[in-house]
């Protein structure tokens, strides 16, 4: 083979990818990653102002010296009991998922056991 020939079969087009790749199967995914996908796709909106100071409030309230209830109080002007109702309306926001996903499902998880534990002394 000559130079002449290699460059020529170097200037073919490649064939497209779609032809070279094997049709690839449907995705199975656990049904909560699917449910946190069409939430992400669904957000329109973005979070509120209070709604991502009580988001960051979460993430690092542990830093501040004291109990959490006052610094609830302190830094909201919000009884614990409000608040944590008002978190669990946040939680409940797609754009809360966006805002931080690690965050919201952290805090999903510690209300899922506070109520499982409601329960078993039912």
């Amino acid at each position: 083979m000559d130079a002449t020939t290699t460059l020529a079969a170097l200037a073919q087009p490649a064939p497209p990818i779609d032809e070279q790749l094997p049709e690839r199967p449907a995705l199975c995914v656990p049904a909560d990653v699917a449910r946190d996908a069409q939430a992400i796709l669904r957000a329109g909106g973005a979070l509120s102002e209070t709604h991502r100071a009580m988001l960051d409030f979460e993430r690092q309230w542990w830093k501040r010296g004291g109990a959490k209830e006052q610094a609830i109080r302190d830094t909201f002007g919000l009884t614990p009991t409000r608040y944590y109702q008002a978190l669990n309306g946040v939680l409940e926001l797609p754009a809360a998922m966006v805002y931080d996903a690690p965050l919201v499902h952290r805090l999903l998880r510690v209300r899922a056991a506070a109520t499982r534990g409601r329960r078993s002394l039912d």
